[in-house]
């Protein structure tokens, strides 16, 4: 089986910081985890590459610069990174062999230092290239809008089911990960029929599926981790991947994985039709689904 969810990709394009930019060569991969993985060809050191010395040995405040990458494939799949971190360089050539990507503000899970930024890692690509992207379900595209988020840490003997009017959603988790920090599963919402507004489906798409996310997240008493997120629509795939440290993982949940479909269907229902308004509802179940490290007596 192998090891990645996407397999490395070639592309060219250029990296750069402010106004200084360099001709790159690149491979990039998503593995199993959910972590991005980039390798750069080695790059002469040279008056078009300079600026990358430079600015590798500018830390200001414990921040990394961060470097724009940004790059196209053979096939016309397009990369883009507005947050790049070198974590290396060689005298004579440069080479750049890992980076590190902020999620979503405000949470500070950057492991080069806390950020607040919205940066991420996006690649945009045809779907009907299965070889490239694993969907454990097969789907490669179409005409209806489909979103996937690839989470980590759920687990759950049924394939959980609801239709909503969105269309349908499923959300599948593992049975046999013992504590791997691996993706486990999906949520996916795909349309019923084609929405007037594809923008927009995706918008409350997007609200439904973090809706869900904290709720199953309280369900599993651990936050679970979502480092790649999908849109397809006709025969094009958006992945949007984002930084993730260590999945976290409950020993006593509060639901047992062979029991999940009725939480699941609160879930849903709760996000259209809530019993009562709740302000700050996903904040308590942060706080809730957060791992304590004391003892508490």
């Amino acid at each position: 089986m192998s090891e990645w969810c996407m397999e490395p990709k070639a592309f060219t394009g250029t990296l750069g910081i402010e106004e200084h930019k360099a001709s790159v060569s690149f491979t990039v991969g998503l593995d199993k985890a959910g972590h991005t993985h980039i390798e750069f060809e080695r790059l002469p050191l040279n008056e078009q590459t300079a600026f990358l010395q430079t600015y590798f040995d500018k830390v200001e405040q414990g921040r990394f610069p961060r470097f724009t990458l940004v790059g196209e494939a053979g096939d016309r799949a397009r990369f883009e990174c507005d947050n790049v971190i070198l974590t290396s360089l060689k005298p004579q050539d440069v080479l750049a062999e890992g980076y590190r990507a902020s999620d979503e503000a405000p949470r500070y899970v950057c492991t080069m230092g806390p950020q607040a930024s919205y940066s991420l890692t996006r690649i945009t690509m045809a779907a009907t290239r299965k070889k490239d992207v694993d969907d454990p379900q097969g789907h490669k595209g179409g005409a209806l809008p489909v979103l996937l988020w690839r989470v980590k840490g759920f687990d759950s003997f049924q394939i959980l089911s609801a239709t909503c009017p969105l269309g349908v959603i499923q959300m599948v988790g593992g049975t046999d990960m013992n504590g791997k920090d691996q993706l486990s599963g999906f949520l996916r919402i795909s349309a019923a029929s084609a929405p007037p507004d594809v923008d927009e489906w995706r918008r409350q798409a997007d609200a439904l599926c973090r809706h869900i996310h904290h709720v199953m997240s309280f369900a599993a008493c651990a936050m679970l981790g979502v480092p790649i997120r999908e849109f397809y629509h006709e025969n094009v795939v958006v992945i949007e991947a984002y930084s993730k440290s260590g999945q976290q993982r409950s020993e006593t949940p509060v639901f047992h994985y062979l029991d999940m479909q009725d939480i699941f269907d609160c879930a849903v229902r709760s996000h259209f039709e809530p019993a009562f308004e709740v302000k700050n509802l996903h904040f308590a179940i942060q706080w809730f689904a957060m791992l304590s490290t004391a003892i508490e007596n």
